[in-house]
């Protein structure tokens, strides 16, 4: 992934430890829910928001990235959005 779309991501994850002390990151199979992550410029991951599906996860993933392409294309033409 790269551009405006590479910005999210979605990754299966659960909870591990005394009453979900840590979350990790795990292949959809093994997946309690799923965690919309923004990468940021340093390569470092932010969650952003928790679903208990992939779909639903990709869903807000890809409005995220919509929202984005119209604030990137509104930035080159020198308007407001």
């Amino acid at each position: 992934m790269n551009g405006i779309a590479g910005r999210y991501e979605v990754h299966g994850c659960r909870c591990y430890g005394d009453e979900c002390g840590g979350i990790e990151q795990v292949p959809d199979a093994d997946a309690e829910f799923w965690t919309v992550y923004k990468r940021d410029a340093d390569g470092s991951l932010c969650a952003l928001e928790d679903f208990a599906t992939r779909q639903g996860a990709e869903t807000f993933r890809d409005q995220l990235a919509y929202v984005d392409s119209l604030e990137d294309n509104d930035d080159r033409a020198g308007g407001d959005l």
